[in-house]
């Protein structure tokens, strides 16, 4: 009997491990990496660069009335989606300097989804025909983007930004260290 509680203290042990090593994985992915920037002005120039970049990607994923026809059936074509998806994949690890593919992932795809969210939102108050006579491609490219931008701006760019303090040295979420700040 006590062989037998042994063995199964061994394997309760290894699993509740592997449990641990698996939540610890999932946080990294939905927490993303911590990356150090010199200052606030520094985040910001690198973030407004790598939005330049993806701008000009996204819109070119709108430049005709053939790109838009096709969101009475689905809201992106599957072109769209995966280019979408890979644009923000490469800007996130541009400004991350390449440290979480998977949070890259997990945030571009949950981006994808949000930007089809919002078409279909549109497309059950008008319909494409209606949206074509509204708007230019190049319109909708742009609209596409603000999406994505703010969707970034407002839930995951500033999670993953720490800075060093220039008096104490101390690493912390804000450009000014609140210890030295006060004094």
């Amino acid at each position: 009997m006590e062989r037998l509680t042994l063995c199964s203290k061994v394997l309760y042990d290894r699993d509740i491990l592997q449990k641990q090593k698996k939540i610890i994985e999932l946080k990294e992915i939905v927490d993303g990496p911590k990356i150090l920037f010199d200052n606030i002005d520094d985040y910001q120039n690198q973030k407004n660069k790598i939005f330049l970049d993806l701008e000009k990607e996204i819109k070119n994923y709108f430049n005709d009335f053939n790109d838009i026809y096709g969101m009475d059936f689905w809201a992106l074509s599957f072109d769209q989606q995966t280019g979408i998806a890979k644009a923000i994949i490469f800007s996130l690890l541009k400004l991350t300097k390449n440290k979480n593919l998977k949070w890259a992932e997990y945030v571009a795809w949950n981006i994808v989804t949000g930007v089809e969210g919002f078409i279909n939102g549109i497309l059950k108050v008008k319909s494409i025909e209606t949206i074509i006579r509204c708007f230019t491609p190049q319109d909708f490219g742009v609209i596409i983007f603000e999406s994505i931008q703010y969707q970034l701006d407002q839930s995951y760019l500033d999670n993953i930004t720490i800075f060093k303090c220039k008096i104490c040295e101390k690493i912390n979420d804000l450009d000014e260290c609140s210890d030295c700040e006060s004094n």
